[in-house]
């Protein structure tokens, strides 16, 4: 992988984090250097910014501290179209977003691509401030340019995609963009398996079915997939559902330690202690080194030791 497509990966696992504070550093020059040396009839500067740059960019930052995001959005935004500095223009998409000012962070995220073309942060921006936007159209398009330069990232990136837009103020809205990358990787279990954890945080229980569904299909026994379905039957309260899906799969996938090791889990949550035991040891038997599994089993072994007591 060369270089620039490392980079592009590290910027798509991190595509929705918040930007960093970033700082220009200012060189305060003693107002009277400043007045001897500045010509009348040009604007004042500070270490070669204007005066009008450092007012904003200080504004900003005061703003920032003091809890005024709005006003330190703007002011930061001004700061950064003034200095066409990268790193200004992060910290102005930053404080855009927190304050809720989302055309203002959009019109960030193309100024980042005029200053850098090849930057991939720059379409980043502009996907997280597209979504705050709900625009799901040019969102989908984002997502297909993102899925273009690095096809290697799709099964991640749609996941990711999923999960972001699970936490939106309406999930359902944003089905349609996921049923149109799932139609478009069909042959992927993964765009199904984002389509079917999307539905089900949107509420949509049928048409995930039928994505998770497919998901299994395309990639039988798939550990994650069952996950899914375990915690989805738990949910709707299905014990016995619950029961008898977890017996059935690891019947025919008895080597999915991390599906036996959840299941073990919700059984001692249950506080069905012996077949909870049962599975751990079962984990055990497999990796003899597994820590998690033999703490369990300890503390379910000395739990039921003191049952033992308590009744003799």
């Amino acid at each position: 992988m060369t270089h620039f497509k490392l980079r592009y990966a590290a910027v798509l696992a991190a595509w929705l984090l918040a930007s960093g504070c970033v700082g220009v550093p200012v060189e305060l020059v003693p107002a009277a250097k400043v007045q001897s040396e500045a010509p009348a009839d040009k604007p004042l500067r500070v270490a070669g910014l204007s005066q009008k740059l450092v007012f904003e960019y200080l504004l900003g930052d005061l703003a920032a501290r003091r809890g005024k995001p709005v006003t330190a959005a703007d002011a930061m935004t001004r700061a950064a179209e003034l200095s066409g500095d990268e790193r200004l223009v992060l910290h102005a998409f930053s404080l855009s977003m927190e304050a809720d000012r989302f055309e203002q962070a959009l019109a960030m995220s193309e100024l980042m691509e005029q200053l850098i073309p090849s930057d991939p942060r720059a379409r980043t921006m502009r996907l997280q401030a597209l979504i705050a936007l709900e625009r799901a159209d040019e969102t989908f398009e984002v997502v297909v340019a993102f899925l273009k330069a690095m096809p290697e990232e799709t099964a991640s990136t749609l996941q990711h995609l999923a999960e972001v837009l699970s936490r939106q103020d309406d999930p359902s809205r944003w089905l349609p963009l996921l049923a149109r990358a799932t139609s478009r990787y069909a042959d992927l279990p993964e765009a199904h398996f984002a389509y079917a954890w999307l539905a089900y945080r949107a509420g949509d229980t049928e048409t995930a079915d039928r994505a998770l569904a497919q998901a299994m299909v395309l990639k039988p026994g798939w550990e994650k997939a069952a996950l899914l379905e375990l915690s989805r039957l738990r949910e709707q309260g299905q014990r016995e559902r619950v029961h008898e899906y977890a017996k059935d799969y690891l019947a025919e996938y008895p080597d999915r330690g991390h599906f036996r090791l959840t299941w073990a889990r919700l059984l001692t949550e249950w506080d069905e202690i012996h077949l909870a035991l049962t599975h751990f040891e079962k984990l055990i038997e497999i990796d003899p080194d597994h820590n998690d599994a033999l703490f369990a089993a300890g503390i379910l072994n000395l739990d039921l030791d003191e049952h033992q007591r308590a009744r003799e």
